[in-house]
């Protein structure tokens, strides 16, 4: 019969294999083909990789179900039954199913760590080293390249700078993720060349947020950092001089990178950008202030039981947006509310967010619990490292949007999985038991593969879906309506209806239709869409215009009066109002939406017959 060591080393062949393909895969997949190339990919490939595992980890082997399991589970359970109330019933299941990844990411973690051998450790650090070099070179490389053609703006030019995550604050505070499990590494390996590589990383990570001047990521590095060196000072007095000189290096760091940005002549958005008496006060921060204040008024409406999952920002202008320069004025769209406390509380109300802040804390609590039990130092620094860590992962949730991304919640999962004993080497080995309650492993198997095979089922279609998007947009520029029309038609699909910017798909249909003279059968298509997104102005304007050209003027009214009572600062919607209202000879409300026209900060210019109408209307 083969001992429990025997047992635990056959473990070692498919955990590697799904770091391999998981650890590494995940973040680097890329496909330029989607809207947005980053997210849909990873979530395919991450559902891929996790299949033959789910059966490796639960075939024979029984789960140690704990109360983590049961809040995620009440947390998940909470997110599909939200679909049922959702406006937007296909984005509410894409957002559903991302929990339910992370859900089978996290059991099946657990599972693997209580089944392998010490040896193991090696390999997860040696495989997170991989991942840390190669998208710490990268990055730099990539900044190097945008620096040398875009150095006249630093701060715009550091917005190139996003690798294969979308934005760089992504790009920073996966990265970040990634440092704790480089200083776990570093702590508890012997092989020089390997502490080298972690060492450099260490190094990396410390930098490149700073280089791409990423503010949440570098007050997330100062909470953790502090904490870990009170941890460390109160419970080691003689460390004194480790934290100093670990203290004094950062600080060199830091100094070295002012010199740096002095040399690029921009040294002056380097220290505003961390300056902490400005650090509030900059255009992004003041943005996301008007957006949490407007987030306040939904939530006092819906905050019981949220808007559904994935619908945040179908409902979020229903409040107005007039507010917020970038919506109003530039026309730009807001997708998240940069905070995933409010993002989840608004979404599945505030049971989801108690579900979700329960879920961290019984991790946190069971850190500190087992840590002043065992005796086992390497678990205790593993711990350690993991809690102070999560508390930086706390603080750039406040800021940004970590939590719906894959290749971060994949880190995320992890971290909490080290703070528990699963994490402790000499812990014994789960899987010697006795398999009883086999039904509860069909179970998990069952609930796990029909987890994977729906995330596999909607992907599909989104993937379908985004690619035909992506055509739409270049043939919109082109001002090709037919074959907007024609790929409106072809995205659209049960699992996708409305694109990543917030537009249904109905709408592009519609519009390309009116721009045809369609007018009939563009004014049905984009009242369908009313159904997938009622707060779009842009919509309720063209739906407007649309009746309007065909007459129909209470409808017209009615419709261009939404988009106004959502965004008062559109400025073509206050232009149709003013030429409608002339026509109908209404001149006090005509002068009134001329003047909103005229107080506009669009840069847009007025359409010839407004302006012609303006001239009549002056001369009455």
């Amino acid at each position: 019969m083969p001992s429990n060591k025997t047992r635990a080393q056959s473990a070692n062949t498919p955990f590697i294999l799904f770091f391999s393909l998981f650890i590494i895969g995940t973040p680097l997949c890329f496909y330029s083909s989607l809207m947005d190339a980053g997210m849909l990919s990873k979530f395919m490939f991450a559902s891929v990789s996790l299949l033959p595992l789910v059966a490796y980890a639960f075939w024979k082997k029984p789960y140690q179900w704990e109360l983590g399991d049961s809040i995620i589970s009440l947390l998940l359970v909470l997110y599909f039954l939200s679909i049922t109330w959702a406006q937007n019933i296909q984005e509410a299941c894409f957002a559903s199913l991302k929990v339910g990844l992370f859900f089978v990411v996290y059991i099946v973690l657990k599972q693997l760590l209580r089944q392998v051998a010490p040896p193991i450790f090696t390999w997860i650090f040696r495989t997170l080293g991989i991942v840390s070099v190669l998208i710490g070179l990268a990055t730099l490389v990539q900044f190097v390249q945008v620096m040398a053609t875009d150095s006249g703006n630093m701060l715009r030019a550091t917005y190139e700078v996003k690798l294969f995550f979308g934005h760089k604050n992504l790009l920073c505070s996966f990265l970040f993720l990634l440092l704790p499990f480089q200083l776990m590494a570093y702590q508890q390996n012997t092989h020089k060349t390997w502490k080298y590589l972690y060492l450099f990383n260490c190094l990396l990570i410390l930098i490149i947020p700073l280089l791409l001047l990423c503010r949440s990521v570098f007050m997330a590095l100062l909470v953790s950092g502090i904490s870990w060196s009170i941890w460390q000072y109160r419970r080691h007095p003689s460390s004194k001089k480790q934290v100093l000189r670990i203290g004094s290096g950062i600080v060199v760091v830091f100094v070295g990178l002012i010199m740096v940005f002095s040399l690029l002549s921009d040294s002056q958005t380097f220290l505003s950008r961390f300056n902490p008496a400005s650090m509030f006060q900059s255009f992004t921060a003041q943005e996301r202030f008007l957006i949490w204040e407007k987030n306040a008024a939904l939530i006092q409406q819906k905050g019981i039981l949220g808007v559904g999952a994935g619908n945040w920002f179908i409902e979020f202008p229903s409040n107005g947006i007039e507010t917020i320069p970038r919506m109003a004025i530039s026309n730009k769209v807001v997708v998240r509310p940069h905070n995933d406390y409010l993002w989840v509380w608004t979404e599945v109300g505030i049971g989801g967010l108690l579900l979700l802040l329960a879920f961290w804390c019984w991790h946190i609590v069971q850190a500190i619990r087992y840590r002043k039990t065992t005796t086992d130092v390497a678990y205790q620094q593993r711990a350690a490292i993991a809690l102070f860590a999560f508390l930086g992962y706390l603080l750039i949730s406040f800021l940004d949007f970590p939590r719906e991304r894959v290749e971060h919640q994949l880190l995320v999962a992890l971290l909490l999985l080290f703070m528990l004993p699963i994490s402790h080497e000499s812990s014994p080995d789960k899987s010697t038991k006795k398999p009883t309650n086999t039904w509860k492993n069909y179970g998990l198997l069952t609930i796990c593969y029909s987890l994977l095979a729906a995330c596999l089922l909607v992907g599909f279609y989104r993937v379908k879906g985004e690619i035909a998007t992506q055509q739409l947009y270049q043939y919109n520029a082109k001002k090709n309506y037919a074959k907007v029309a024609a790929f409106a038609q072809k995205a659209k699909n049960p699992f996708y209806s409305v694109d990543p910017l917030s537009y249904p798909l109905n709408y592009w249909y519609g519009f390309s239709l009116a721009r045809q003279n369609k007018r009939e059968e563009a004014v049905k298509a984009l009242e369908a869409s009313l159904i997938d997104n009622p707060y779009h102005y842009q919509l309720l304007s063209n739906l407007g215009l649309t009746h309007l050209q065909l007459r129909h003027i209470e409808k017209a009214e009615k419709y261009l009066l939404a988009s106004h009572k959502i965004n008062s600062q559109y400025k073509r919607n206050s232009e149709l109002l003013a030429l409608m209202y002339y026509t109908l000879k209404r001149y006090g409300e005509a002068r009134k939406f001329v003047q909103l026209v005229r107080q506009s900060k669009s840069p847009d210019a007025t359409a010839p017959e407004f302006e012609e109408m303006v001239k009549k209307l002056e001369q009455l």
